[in-house]
């Protein structure tokens, strides 16, 4: 079964109607048999993400379950004080969504339990969004070039939409926005831990190039049709060939400066 165990569950904090700790318990207890099909999409030393058919209540339901030990005293009375980076995305989650800005995933529950080795763990619980990561997209080589364009404009407008809403995400990247099918693709931000509201020149910026830096970092840098793509959209046709140029030098600049932008943990690692 994917994960540590989910013993003596607990809500810390969940939507109308999805408030009973021994439903979850129940449902999170299914976890990798054959009632709740389960599938690993991330572990590393501090977090763990599974993507999971589970009955919470309402019948079955595709919902992607992140879960952080909480094994410090600092950890813990982050916990207790709602400021560990869990609490965020919720708090952040619920903002987005009664905003109604741009498409957000939509967080269910905020569960604390015990691990199967005791150790106590915070976990979110978020509804599924179809589709693929742009990361996955971008490394995608049997994607046509019309999709692909169409998916660079998708992109902008998600991240034009965020910007004009007065607002920021210091994890921009292509791991963290999901691209549905269709001839008409929409973008979806799945992780909104690091939404702040923007008040600097520098904050565009910083958009740009955190779409930029995971997608080199993992090998897939899109092509310059593509970023030439994206950049019209985000910009109008006000702006002209030149200032595009001039502000794609600038974002050039930044990814050197960045230094290496190979990722720690690579999102598209099995």
């Amino acid at each position: 079964m994917p994960g540590q165990g989910f013993q003596r569950v607990r809500i810390l904090k969940a939507l109308p109607g999805l408030d009973d700790a021994n439903v979850w318990q129940r449902a999170l207890d299914g976890l990798g048999s054959g009632d709740a099909p389960s599938k690993l999409l991330k572990r590393s030393l501090n977090v763990e993400v599974v993507r999971a058919t589970l009955d919470v209540g309402r019948g079955p339901e595709d919902l992607v379950i992140k879960t952080e030990p909480a094994e410090t005293l600092s950890d813990r009375l982050r916990v207790r004080l709602g400021s560990s980076r869990l609490h965020r995305h919720w708090e952040n989650a619920q903002w987005l969504h009664r905003r109604e800005a741009f498409p957000t995933a939509e967080c269910l529950a905020l569960l604390g339990s015990r691990s199967l080795g005791k150790v106590w763990q915070i976990t979110l619980v978020a509804r599924g969004v179809p589709g693929r990561s742009l990361l996955q997209v971008l490394a995608d080589a049997a994607v046509p070039v019309r999709t692909q364009h169409r998916v660079a404009e998708a992109v902008a407008r998600q991240t034009k939409a965020m910007f004009d809403a007065g607002l920021v995400n210091r994890d921009h990247k292509p791991s963290n926005l999901i691209v549905s099918d269709g001839e008409q693709p929409t973008v979806t931000l799945i992780d909104v831990v690091g939404i702040y509201s923007r008040s600097t020149p520098s904050d565009e910026a910083r958009l740009h190039l955190g779409l930029m830096l995971e997608a080199i970092g993992t090998g897939h840098q899109p092509r310059r049709a593509l970023i030439a793509r994206y950049l019209r959209t985000w910009f109008g046709p006000q702006w002209t060939k030149g200032q595009r140029r001039k502000l794609w030098r600038d974002i050039e600049q930044r990814i050197i400066d960045h230094g290496d932008p190979t990722p720690k943990d690579n999102p598209l690692d099995p």
